[in-house]
């Protein structure tokens, strides 16, 4: 079974490809960012908890969480 990497970005990142999601897309975003493009639908979803966390946090891990 092939194990894959998990990653966790802190929030200042994922606000960022929030807001190239905004201005272009979710596909444009994560290619740019070299992320899935899940993750990028997922935190588009996180708006409020990312803008509200500590920069360099690792913020809004995962589905369910709610630490800003």
């Amino acid at each position: 079974m092939d194990k894959r990497k998990r990653f966790s970005y802190e929030a200042s990142f994922k606000l960022k490809v929030f807001l190239r999601a905004e201005e272009a897309n979710n596909k444009v975003a994560a290619r740019e960012f070299g992320v899935h493009e899940k993750s990028v639908r997922e935190w588009r979803t996180l708006k409020g908890v990312l803008k509200k966390s500590k920069k360099a946090a690792k913020a809004a891990k995962g589905k369910g969480s709610t630490i800003p």
